[in-house]
């Protein structure tokens, strides 16, 4: 199976890897320069806590020139970046091409139907973490094994998921074929809204921030706020059910840094408007009250909008 990575960081990489240990043909394109350059020199590597492991993966470039058509099409940018590089990755697209997207967010697979309506999309999520350390150097930091849940806009044929899925298992990764996939696309949106932001502005980690006994009213008032919508929007998510999984999360999760902390660090557009920025245009669709998304979106826009001011 052929598969180009588009977005071959943190995340991407961790998936380009398992994906070419369960034999597929891969590429990764990624628009760092470095990183591409490293990955082609060196193979990508993975820092583990008893040493370092040297993927597979290998073939990497800036562009999609020399390519040609693929199997799947994996979707691993930033969600603000998925229309520019979908449009793009149009020259290895052909007419059986699955294009999949495991991004962080709402309404990623409607974006790429509403670009490829002829193709079969897989769209879903992933609680693995990991962390870009380097140039062509990335490090898993979940403690526990994670799931990864995916499903298919195209419920009338089944095979392509259970192809992906199939792949991914071989690879290393405990995925699954879920048909109840939005309900776990909305408990993952309370993680990354509880914790990006926040991590981001405060430059902690998952655990770090967890260790603080007065931010959990702030963590799960931005879960009960998205849990409202996500009701609205006709998806019942048990509250004490939500609180638990944002406790799991900073437990398991506690050296890992998420990447809008490593946006803000090397001042870089963040998700912050496909994350709170979502749950706060929901809401006033509903005509729903959201404070602690507005406190934590508002935080980061004013981080991002000072990059360029000096320090003293």
């Amino acid at each position: 199976m052929r598969i180009v990575m588009l977005g071959a960081g943190a995340l991407g990489g961790l998936f380009a890897h398992h994906l070419a240990m369960g034999g597929a043909d891969l590429v990764c394109v990624d628009t760092d320069a470095a990183h591409v350059a490293a990955i082609r020199a060196h193979g990508l590597r993975l820092r583990m806590a008893d040493g370092e492991q040297v993927s597979p993966v290998r073939a990497a470039q800036t562009g999609f020139a020399g390519i040609g058509v693929v199997d799947l099409l994996v979707l691993f940018v930033k969600g603000h970046a998925s229309r520019e590089a979908l449009e793009a990755a149009r020259p290895v697209v052909g007419p059986h091409t699955v294009i999949v997207t495991l991004q962080n967010g709402l309404g990623n697979a409607q974006v790429v139907r509403a670009m490829f309506p002829a193709q079969h999309v897989l769209y879903g999520l992933t609680t693995l973490t990991s962390d870009r350390m380097a140039p062509g150097v990335i490090s898993p930091r979940s403690t526990a094994a994670g799931v990864t849940d995916v499903w298919t806009l195209d419920p009338s044929d089944l095979a392509p998921v259970d192809a992906f899925v199939a792949l991914l298992k071989r690879g290393g990764i405990a995925a699954r074929v879920t048909p109840d996939i939005d309900r776990s696309i909305w408990k993952k949106l309370v993680v990354n809204c509880a914790f990006n932001g926040l991590c981001a502005v405060t430059d902690l980690s998952c655990g770090q921030l967890g260790d603080q006994p007065a931010i959990w009213p702030v963590l799960d008032g931005i879960c009960d706020e998205v849990l409202a919508l996500a009701a609205a929007e006709g998806v019942a998510i048990d509250g004490a059910e939500a609180r638990a999984f944002l406790r799991d999360v900073a437990a398991a999760s506690r050296a890992h840094h998420p990447s809008m902390v490593q946006d803000v660090r090397a001042r870089r557009r963040t998700e912050i408007d496909n994350l709170n920025g979502a749950v706060l245009r929901g809401c006033e669709r509903h005509g729903l009250a959201a404070p602690f998304n507005r406190m934590a979106h508002a935080l980061v826009s004013a981080v991002e909008a000072n990059y360029g001011a000096a320090q003293d």
